[in-house]
């Protein structure tokens, strides 16, 4: 799926190591660079936009719902959208790098709680896209973008539901 994809000779190195690893470690690099992504949007949301950068998290339900919601319901369907068949179908019709960022701003849109959450919306699609996009299996795929999805969704649930 990736080899489409044209990468600059100083990433090329990263790119590898990452197409042969563990499922494990590619979740791991995803959650932990989701949550930094998180914190320094969060900084810039509240520096310059005076909102926080959770306010859509806000407008949910109970918490065993959002729990529901959150970590289970939303990271399979909107991975089976946002990546999968935005992916696949556009990929075909232009190039993945195409496709990939295609997917990332349409998951952007989706999560249009506030700019900056739009923002950080667009980078962890793109995350997620590529993430997608690493492994030749489908399932394989499918079953890692899902997880890290969810578990980055748990340690956001996690953290705003302690400081509630």
């Amino acid at each position: 799926m990736i080899n489409d994809l044209k990468l600059m000779p100083k990433t090329e190195a990263f790119h590898r190591y990452l197409k042969q690893s563990s499922g494990v470690v590619l979740i791991s690099i995803f959650v932990i660079g989701n949550l930094i992504s998180s914190i320094v949007f969060a900084l810039l949301s509240k520096k310059f936009g005076h909102h926080r950068l959770s306010d859509g998290f806000e407008q949910l339900n109970s918490p065993k719902v959002d729990f529901w919601i959150l970590i289970l319901i939303a990271p399979v369907f909107e991975t089976i959208i946002f990546q999968y068949a935005i992916i696949e179908t556009f990929r075909k019709r232009k190039s993945l790098g195409f496709a990939c960022v295609l997917s990332a701003i349409i998951f952007g849109l989706s999560h249009l709680y506030n700019f900056y959450y739009f923002l950080f919306a667009v980078c962890s699609g793109l995350s997620m896209a590529y993430l997608f996009s690493l492994r030749k299996s489908l399932w394989s795929a499918l079953f890692i973008t899902i997880t890290a999805h969810s578990l980055y969704n748990l340690c956001v649930y996690l953290l705003i539901n302690n400081n509630s």
